[in-house]
């Protein structure tokens, strides 16, 4: 009796085909096939992926007994390395909707493919997503998946994401280098991946902008806000989320709306803010303002302060003495910079973050002449 045996962690088609073209050259009537007992996916599930793609074949055969015949290695170990880290294509016919199906793998890819503070803070997204799915009673499991794959092509230099987008949504090219990720990171899962899940691709798509209509876009872009690496306190947030998605996702920017409107009541001038979502996980806004003088500066901090207290709101950390030409207030996802004229265009905040998203708010107010 002929044993081919491997990991097959998992197993690719070229594996599967050798298997075939051994039986064809050595003229044997029937091939078995033993999988290895190491291997990252456990053991069981490795031996329901090789069941399923030789289930077609009736010469081959998946044995799990002891070892009573003549033993041939299958080294094709560095494919199936690459398939564990996001080229499913390589993976043999009849195994890949069974992997999509119990998510196999998934956490290999993200770790691949993300640096590892973008790898911890996906898993997190991942573990968030799955609790609000099943307090709404959606699919935890899927909710899951998308939260770890929403950050695979994060790490991509702006030349690799522009021609991408260039061949398959030059639209995409209008928006800023830092949301191109949530539309490369589809159309790599479909290449890649082989995963053409609608509302998996739909929830990546819409993740970092929360233009999304579907239950599970607002999912993915609330978790994406209040997973609990992003070091602020989102418990209102997350009660608010618990009880409507829709009410959840609107809840992400209140905070901004809050301190934007109260700079504006106070007098202060220029406001802008800037996205920072997609820089950094430890906040979300940034808002710059202008003061008349240092007296203002402290009066207007103290009114957000105030103003954030009454809804809610802490603020973490306040920098800036009374008489300081730059106060910065730390709201968690949103942080406040008020500096005096002459501040502003020493340190020149928003050039620095030329290259991010940034709204000018235009006054509210009216001015008596």
């Amino acid at each position: 009796m002929r044993i081919l045996h491997c990991t097959f962690d998992p197993i690719t088609q070229k594996e599967l085909e050798y298997c075939l073209q051994y039986r064809k050259v050595n003229g044997i009537k029937d091939v078995f096939i033993r999988v290895d007992q190491d291997g990252v996916l456990p053991y069981q599930k490795r031996l329901k992926l090789v069941e399923r793609c030789i289930r077609p074949y009736r010469h081959i055969h998946l044995y799990t007994g002891n070892i009573c015949g003549e033993e041939i290695p299958v080294s094709l170990k560095n494919e199936e390395e690459q398939a564990r880290n996001g080229c499913f294509y390589l993976c043999a016919r009849g195994s890949k909707a069974l992997i999509h199906q119990n998510g196999y793998y998934y956490e290999n890819i993200a770790n691949a493919l993300c640096k590892p503070r973008r790898y911890e803070h996906s898993v997190s997204v991942a573990k968030t997503a799955y609790q609000l799915a099943k307090m709404h009673h959606l699919d935890a499991e899927s909710a899951y998946r998308m939260g770890l794959l929403h950050d695979i092509t994060k790490k991509w230099d702006d030349e690799k994401g522009k021609e991408l987008l260039a061949i398959y949504y030059p639209e995409g090219l209008q928006y800023d280098p830092k949301v191109w990720h949530s539309f490369t990171a589809p159309f790599f899962i479909q290449k890649y991946l082989c995963l053409h899940d609608y509302q998996t691709l739909n929830a990546i798509w819409h993740h970092t902008l929360g233009d999304g209509k579907s239950d599970y876009d607002a999912i993915l872009y609330i978790a994406d806000k209040i997973e609990p690496l992003r070091g602020y306190d989102a418990s209102k947030e997350w009660e608010v989320s618990r009880i409507s998605l829709q009410k959840g996702r609107e809840k992400m920017s209140e905070l901004l709306d809050i301190i934007v409107n109260t700079l504006d009541e106070k007098q202060a001038e220029d406001i802008v803010s800037i996205d920072m979502r997609n820089v950094t996980p430890f906040t979300d806004y940034f808002v710059v303002c202008t003061a008349r003088n240092v007296r203002h500066a402290s009066s207007l901090a103290e009114f957000v302060e105030q103003e954030a207290e009454k809804h809610g709101y802490t603020t973490r950390m306040r920098e800036g003495e009374r008489e300081s030409t730059w106060i910065l207030l730390d709201c968690n996802e949103v942080v406040v910079h008020i500096f005096t004229e002459e501040a502003r265009q020493t340190y020149r905040l928003e050039s620095l973050w030329a290259d991010l998203p940034q709204v000018s708010h235009e006054s509210k107010q009216t001015v008596s002449i």
